[in-house]
């Protein structure tokens, strides 16, 4: 599972005390927050986000997905907090996710 491998690595570089594991803020579900970097990390499945097709061809689940995302980008930087999205494609490529951080 993606998000078990990603809490893995994020553990493995920053600590278990340092990662937070479904964090809320302001309503939104956070997959993870690393204290130490101040930095909020999604994890986006690639088809439930939307992220497969163009926008235009976004129905339903995804397309709702897509536009509740982008709120929540537009709500983190109004509020002046750090954001990282990682599609879930990249863990399963096994690209270094933790590389954008």
């Amino acid at each position: 599972m993606p998000e078990e491998s990603l809490k893995v690595q994020l553990v493995r570089r920053f600590g278990e005390q340092d990662v937070e594991h479904h964090v809320i803020v302001d309503g939104y579900r956070i997959d993870f927050f690393v204290k130490s970097i101040n930095t909020y990390i999604q994890l986006d499945g690639t088809y439930w986000h939307g992220l497969n097709a163009p926008y235009e061809q976004l129905m339903g689940t995804p397309k709702d997905k897509f536009d509740r995302d982008r709120r929540c980008d537009k709500h983190f930087i109004t509020k002046g907090l750090r954001l990282v999205r990682i599609p879930d494609r990249e863990m399963k490529e096994g690209s270094d996710v933790l590389s954008q951080l």
